[in-house]
C-alpha cells in the first residue's frame, strides 16, 4: 500500500525540513508514496487532505476517479 504524507508549510510546531528529507529517502529507495506540502499550520485540513486520502485509496484499489 502506498503511503501519503502531508505537511504544512506554515507549521510552527514541526519543521518541514526533516520529514521532507525522510520522504526523499523513502522515495529514493523505491518505496511508493506521496508527499504534499500544504499551505497550512500544524493541523489537518479536511478541505485539502481528505481528497488526497480519497484519491490515494482509489488509485491503490483500482477504483474510478471522482467526477
Amino acid at each position: 500500500m502506498p503511503w501519503l504524507v502531508t505537511h504544512g508549510t506554515r507549521d510552527d510546531l514541526l519543521p518541514i525540513g526533516p520529514p521532507r528529507e525522510q520522504v526523499q529517502l523513502l522515495q529514493a529507495a523505491g518505496i511508493p508514496g506521496e508527499w504534499h506540502e500544504v499551505d497550512k499550520g500544524h493541523l489537518v485540513s479536511p478541505r485539502v487532505e481528505l481528497p488526497l486520502i480519497r484519491d490515494l485509496f482509489r488509485r491503490a484499489f483500482g477504483l474510478p476517479a471522482s467526477s
